[in-house]
């Protein structure tokens, strides 16, 4: 059961308006090291085929997390490859990424137990990457992480 959810408003005059991107959460909030899906449904409303990206750079999450003094993380999600091609979304289709987060901050170092974020608040963006167009993110939906 999905308990959030935000849609980006498009911009007429931006290269990716056909672009929605929606952005949800299985659960508002979690304890230090509990996992939440946070789901990401891009859609094509646009007259012609465009090429999308889980995110952008190397395999990042399709979505960041902003604490609330502004710092920005971006998750970064297992990739079964060096780089992960752009997916073609015809008009009117949509893709659905899904991902189970810890809310761990991706900067860990390498064998070791990743860094976990402290309590608070955050908020969640889907964040797409779109070929020729640059990213298209969604408005954000809150995140509690509790003690």
């Amino acid at each position: 059961m999905l308990l959030a959810v935000a849609v980006a408003c498009s911009n007429p005059f931006s290269p990716t308006s056909d672009i929605r991107v929606e952005t949800s959460l299985s659960a508002l909030y979690v304890r230090p090291e509990e996992p939440v899906t946070v789901t990401v449904v891009v859609t094509n409303r646009g007259e012609r085929t465009r090429e999308v990206m889980g995110g952008s750079g190397f395999c990042p999450a399709p979505f960041t997390a902003t604490a609330a003094d502004g710092t920005v993380i971006r998750p970064s999600a297992l990739c079964t490859a060096i780089s992960t091609p752009p997916e073609k979304l015809a008009p009117g289709r949509s893709l659905t990424f899904n991902v189970t987060w810890f809310g761990d901050d991706p900067y860990s170092v390498p064998g070791q137990r990743p860094n976990v974020l402290p309590t608070g608040s955050y908020q969640i963006r889907g964040t797409v990457g779109v070929i020729g167009g640059g990213e298209s993110v969604s408005p954000p939906v809150e995140l509690l992480i509790l003690p």
